[in-house]
C-alpha cells in the first residue's frame, strides 16, 4: 500500500512495490514502483513514475503540462523531462495547461511531451500496444487477483487477447 503524506492534497508514494488501487470519486489509480501521486478533491497529479488509471466521467488526471479526462483505461508515465500517455481502452480527452483546446485519444493512441516542446501524438501498432500493456504490466497480473471484488473492466480485444493492463482474470 502506498504511504499517504499530507491532508487535503495527499501525496502517495510507492517504493519497490505496486500500490493497491487508489479509489477516487471518478475511478481508480494504481501506482507502479517508485512513483508519486498527489491526490486532491478535484484532480490527481502524477508527480513522477508510472500509473494505470481507470477513469469515468468526472476524473481529471494531470502530469507535467498535460491535463487528462479519461473515460477508460490510461497508462501514464512522468519524469521531469517527459510525459507519455497511452489510451488503452475507451477515450481520453486531454489539453495543455492554460489552453482551452481539447484533443481526444482513442484506444491505441499515444501522446508524448518532451519538456516544453509541442506534444506529439501517434497510433501504436497492435504489437506495440500489446508490449506496453501486457509486457510492461505483466507483474500486475498476480497482484490484481488479490482483489477479486473489483468489477471487471471494459477491454479492447485484438486477436483474442485482452488489451487492458493488467490481464484481468476471466469473468463468467
Amino acid at each position: 500500500m502506498p504511504k499517504r503524506q499530507g491532508k487535503a492534497n495527499s501525496l502517495y508514494t510507492t517504493a519497490n512495490a505496486l500500490s493497491a488501487p487508489l479509489s477516487t470519486a471518478f475511478g481508480t489509480i494504481t501506482l507502479d514502483c517508485y512513483s508519486k501521486l498527489k491526490m486532491g478533491l478535484e484532480s490527481s497529479r502524477l508527480v513522477s513514475g508510472r500509473c494505470c488509471v481507470m477513469g469515468r466521467t468526472g476524473m481529471i488526471m494531470k502530469a507535467g503540462e498535460l491535463i487528462f479526462a479519461p473515460q477508460g483505461r490510461l497508462l501514464l508515465s512522468c519524469t521531469p523531462s517527459q510525459v507519455v500517455a497511452t489510451a488503452v481502452s475507451g477515450t481520453v480527452r486531454l489539453r495543455l495547461h492554460h489552453t482551452d483546446e481539447w484533443w481526444t485519444l482513442r484506444a491505441g493512441a499515444q501522446i508524448t511531451q518532451n519538456g516544453t516542446q509541442a506534444p506529439e501524438m501517434r497510433s501504436l501498432m497492435p504489437e506495440e500496444l500489446d508490449a506496453r500493456t501486457h509486457g510492461a504490466w505483466d507483474n500486475w497480473k498476480s497482484m490484481m487477483r488479490a482483489w477479486p471484488a473489483l468489477p471487471a473492466p471494459s477491454t479492447v480485444t485484438t486477436n483474442g487477447r485482452s488489451m487492458c493492463p493488467p490481464r484481468w482474470p476471466a469473468t463468467a
